[in-house]
C-alpha cells in the first residue's frame, strides 16, 4: 500500500516538473484540483510553491505568481502561499514601475534627441543652403559662409525686349528707344569669385523727333572686370573696368561724345529673394578728370532677375533693370536713366 502511495506520488511530482518545464500554470491548476484528495495533496503543494520560490529567486515573476495562484485557487487556507504570492506580488509591482519609469526616461531621451535633431536642423538650414539633383534626389548642404554656387561657372545672356532712356540737362529733357545687351561670367571658387561683365546698347528713336531727320544713335559700351573674396564680405565685388559713350550726333548727346573713360565701382551680386536674384552697384567714371567742365561722374544700377524656367543647364528668366548715369557739369546736372526689360538666359547654380 506504501509502495502505491509513493508511486502514486511520484508520478504527480513527475506531472508537476512536466508542467513546470512547459511554463503550464494552467496544468498546474489542473494536477492539484484532480489530487484534492490524495494524502500526498499537502506535498504537492509544498513542492510547487518551493519551485514558486526558486522562480522567484530567478527572477521569473510572472509565472513564480501564477504557480502560487494555482494552489490558493485549490486551497485559500494555505497561508504560506498566500504569503508568497504577495511577495510576488510585491516584486512584480516593483519591476513594472521600474521598466515604466525606464520606458518614461526612455522617451524624455528620445524627444531630447529630437528637439536638438530639430535645433540641429534648424542651424543646418541657417548656416548651409540644400540643393537637390532631381534626378537622382540626393540633396547637397552648402555651407553659406562659403560662396552659393556649387558650379564652378556662372554665366547669363540677356536681350533687351525694350530699353526706354530718359535724359535730362539744365537746357531740355528728351527721351529714346533702343536695344541692349548684357551678360556675364564669373569663376567661383571656395575662396573667392571672379569674373567679367559687358553692358552694350544703342538708343535708335527719339521721342517726339523729327521723322525726316537722320536719327540720332546714342550707343554706350561698358566692360568691366569683377572680383569678390569671402574674407571681406560675401556678395560684395570690386570693379574695375572701361565705358564708352558715342554718338553720331555728338551735339545732341546728353554728354560730350565720344566719352571714354576707366571705371572703379563696388556691386552687391546674387542677392536672393525667393526665386528672384538682385544686383546693385555703383561705378566711378575716372575719365570726367580729362574733360574740360565735367567736374564729376558716376552710374548706378539696380536689376532683378525672375526665373521663369528652371532646367538643369540653364534658366530663363526676365530682367528688370534701372541704370541712371550722373554728369556733373559746370553748367549743370546731366543725367540719363534707363528702363531696361529683357530676357536672358542664365546658369546661376
Amino acid at each position: 500500500m506504501n509502495v502505491s502511495i509513493f508511486s502514486q506520488s511520484s508520478d504527480v511530482i513527475a506531472q508537476i516538473d512536466d508542467a513546470l518545464a512547459q511554463k503550464d500554470g494552467d496544468a498546474i491548476y489542473k494536477i492539484l484540483e484532480k489530487n484534492k484528495n490524495s494524502r500526498s495533496y499537502g506535498e504537492y503543494e509544498s513542492y510547487i510553491l518551493r519551485k514558486a520560490r526558486e522562480l522567484l529567486i530567478s527572477n521569473e515573476l510572472d509565472f513564480a505568481a501564477q504557480i502560487s495562484l494555482a494552489v490558493i485557487d485549490n486551497n485559500i487556507d494555505n497561508f504560506d502561499a498566500v504569503a508568497l504570492y504577495t511577495s510576488i506580488d510585491t516584486a512584480i509591482k516593483e519591476r513594472d514601475a521600474k521598466i515604466k519609469a525606464e520606458e518614461e526616461r526612455r522617451q524624455i531621451e528620445e524627444m531630447r534627441v529630437m528637439a536638438n535633431t530639430a535645433k540641429e536642423q534648424k542651424q543646418i538650414k541657417k548656416e548651409y543652403q540644400t540643393i537637390s539633383n532631381t534626378s537622382s534626389g540626393e540633396t547637397v548642404y552648402l555651407d553659406t559662409d562659403y560662396n552659393t554656387h556649387y558650379l564652378p561657372l556662372s554665366w547669363a545672356i540677356n536681350v533687351g525686349m525694350a530699353d526706354l532712356a530718359l535724359y535730362t540737362d539744365p537746357r531740355e529733357v528728351g527721351g529714346n528707344f533702343g536695344l541692349s545687351s548684357f551678360g556675364n561670367v564669373y569663376f567661383h571658387s571656395e575662396d573667392y569669385i571672379i569674373g567679367g561683365e559687358y553692358f552694350l546698347d544703342t538708343m535708335l528713336f527719339n521721342f517726339g523727333g523729327d521723322a525726316e531727320e537722320e536719327q540720332q544713335l546714342d550707343t554706350t559700351v561698358n566692360l568691366t572686370f569683377g572680383f569678390s573674396h569671402e574674407a571681406v564680405i560675401r556678395n560684395l565685388y570690386f570693379r574695375l573696368g572701361f565705358l564708352g559713350y558715342f554718338s553720331n550726333k555728338p551735339e545732341m548727346s546728353f554728354v560730350t561724345t565720344p566719352f571714354l573713360s576707366p571705371t572703379l565701382g563696388i556691386a552687391y551680386r546674387d542677392i536672393e529673394i525667393g526665386n528672384v536674384l538682385a544686383e546693385l552697384s555703383a561705378d566711378y567714371y575716372l575719365g570726367h578728370l580729362f574733360y574740360d567742365g565735367m567736374k564729376f561722374a558716376m552710374d548706378f544700377s539696380l536689376n532683378f532677375s525672375l526665373i521663369l524656367a528652371d532646367y538643369d543647364k540653364a534658366d530663363i528668366g526676365v530682367n528688370f533693370g534701372v541704370r541712371d548715369a550722373i554728369f556733373a557739369m559746370e553748367e549743370g546736372l546731366q543725367n540719363q536713366l534707363k528702363l531696361i526689360i529683357s530676357i536672358g538666359v542664365i546658369n546661376n547654380d
